[in-house]
């Protein structure tokens, strides 16, 4: 296997500009003037991505990469790597606790088996519909410092979420014009929304994003849970030219973490940036993935077709989601009732439920 890897930089410049949209300007800004000591010696990282880094999710990965790096002056360096590059992607997690990679960029469910409060990190299904939303659950409600203890115990810190998808539907090779037409198809799907369709008479499958496309061309699934820039960034909209746009399931959240080990063997300045840079990164960035915009472009260009089931449909199969999937996660452990109690007291203040 080869190993591909690209060297990262960032310019001052377009990472504040970035920033400036979300939260957090002054403070990002306050990071990027601190001064660079010299080091005998840079720490090297490689961060191994789940997803492609001329994907929307992607890019998250690689700005991670170059910003860390050049906030700490080349003190820590992060050296980007393809998905499979080091360790193949469904394995990314044993292989950052053991620090075979340290860091990656990755997506919880694909280790939900290890973990069940992944369901609640990588959000329950219908709770957020904004990545705002995503935003203050993790950083004004504590669910940030409940997954790092979590992570913690695997050996790993957990370093921020990424939040991703504003319309996160169902690119299919059939249409699915109501809950029914679901039962039979093999469907790419993960966590809590694979056990929703399921209920449906689905029959989900775990894949690697980057195996989806081949996967819809050979006809080995039928449909994918994915976001609509998945159309163009993974070219879905050249075998699936029907996008079940409601129900959204919502934001959902990836992640970056890190072996732990490595994590604290950093000076304490560069620890502290690597901790709390991801307050002021991780929502400007989100700002820029305009969902909508793909679904319009994309759809026009592959001549996708958007269905919408009924508004009978859409509130049958969320009260299922909420009243039965999201009591089953609650009722795994003690911490996963705390967990989805934290979800269910935000959805209650916005007046969801």
């Amino acid at each position: 296997m080869t190993k591909k890897t690209t060297n990262q930089g960032i310019h001052r410049r377009d990472f504040i500009k970035g920033a400036v949209v979300g939260i957090g300007a002054s403070a990002v800004m306050g990071l990027g003037t601190r001064k660079a000591i010299a080091q005998p010696k840079a720490i090297k990282w490689r961060m191994q991505s789940l997803y492609a880094s001329n994907t929307m999710t992607g890019k998250f990965n690689v700005r991670w990469a170059k910003a860390i790096t050049e906030l700490t002056g080349g003190r820590l360096h992060i050296e980007f790597a393809e998905p499979g590059a080091i360790v193949p992607p469904a394995e990314t997690f044993q292989n950052v606790s053991n620090g075979t990679v340290e860091v990656a960029g990755s997506y919880g469910a694909f280790h939900r088996g290890i973990m069940p409060e992944i369901d609640i990190e990588d959000g329950l299904p219908f709770a957020w519909e904004t990545p705002q939303e995503c935003h203050d659950a993790y950083y004004n409600r504590g669910l940030l410092e409940e997954i790092r203890k979590i992570y913690a115990e695997h050996n790993i810190f957990y370093v921020a979420p990424t939040y991703c998808n504003i319309i996160y539907g169902y690119p299919t090779v059939k249409p699915v014009r109501k809950p029914s037409d679901f039962k039979g198809m093999r469907m790419r799907d993960l966590g809590l929304s694979a056990d929703w369709l399921s209920h449906f008479g689905a029959a989900p499958t775990a894949l690697p994003a980057a195996e989806m496309y081949m996967a819809l061309k050979m006809k080995t699934i039928d449909g994918v849970h994915y976001g609509t820039a998945s159309l163009e960034d993974f070219k879905l909209g050249e075998v699936c030219k029907y996008y079940l746009l409601e129900p959204n399931t919502g934001t959902t959240v990836n992640n970056i973490y890190a072996n732990m080990k490595a994590y604290n063997a950093l000076p304490d300045d560069i620890k502290k940036i690597v901790r709390d840079y991801s307050q002021t990164f991780t929502l400007p960035v989100t700002m820029e993935w305009d969902e909508h915009r793909s679904w319009m472009e994309s759809s026009k260009k592959y001549g996708v077709e958007g269905i919408r089931w009924s508004k009978e449909d859409i509130e049958k199969a969320r009260k299922y989601m909420v009243e039965e999937l999201w009591t089953k996660v609650a009722n795994k452990s003690p911490r996963c009732r705390k967990l989805v109690d934290l979800i269910i007291a935000q959805a209650k203040h916005y007046g969801k439920i």
